[in-house]
């Protein structure tokens, strides 16, 4: 049985399955009909892109099974998806970081979707967001965050939307340096 990825190991899976399937209108009509992350598994396009996330079969660990459920709504979301907008991260691309409009999700809704706990919440979000900027987003950072939302996710998308990367926090270094003051 092969384990979960993580997105650093293979960061275009996602893209590479939307281009592969999003010209296929029954398809995605069929997934962007979907309510739940099990509903997917009836689709043969979701078993395709559990493939691309090293999860075969219906064996999986309780581990892989909560990551196959978040591949589940990642491929419903993806299914309302019109065009990959390369580049620029989801959140930076919602967000009101010195645009002169309004941001394309406000700040409320966007903490909302901060909030979102369970895979029916989650989906329901994302869902919203894609509708909300028009379909046009990068396939590969959206998907990627949908599978593996939580914390590390959420503080990302939170510095991204506020333009606040520089503030982000730096993992620590736990070596002595020169600088450090001693009694």
């Amino acid at each position: 049985m092969s384990t979960a990825v993580s997105p650093a190991t293979k960061p275009h899976r996602a893209l590479a399955w939307w281009q592969g399937w999003h010209e296929d209108r029954a398809t995605m009509a069929r997934l962007r009909r979907c309510q739940t992350a099990h509903e997917t598994f009836m689709v043969p396009a979701c078993h395709d892109l559990l493939r691309r996330h090293g999860l075969h079969g219906g064996d999986l660990t309780e581990a892989q099974a909560r990551q196959a459920g978040r591949i589940g709504i990642a491929a419903i979301v993806l299914a309302h998806i019109r065009q990959h907008a390369p580049g620029e991260r989801v959140a930076r691309q919602i967000g009101s970081h010195g645009k002169k409009e309004p941001s394309d999700v406000s700040e409320a809704r966007f903490r909302r979707l901060l909030r979102t706990e369970t895979n029916e919440e989650l989906l329901r979000a994302m869902v919203r967001l894609v509708k909300k900027i028009s379909g046009r987003t990068n396939v590969a950072d959206l998907s990627d965050s949908i599978v593996f939302w939580g914390d590390r996710v959420r503080q990302r998308w939170a510095f991204d939307y506020f333009d606040a990367a520089d503030a982000a926090p730096v993992p620590r270094d736990t070596s002595p340096t020169t600088d450090t003051v001693t009694p």
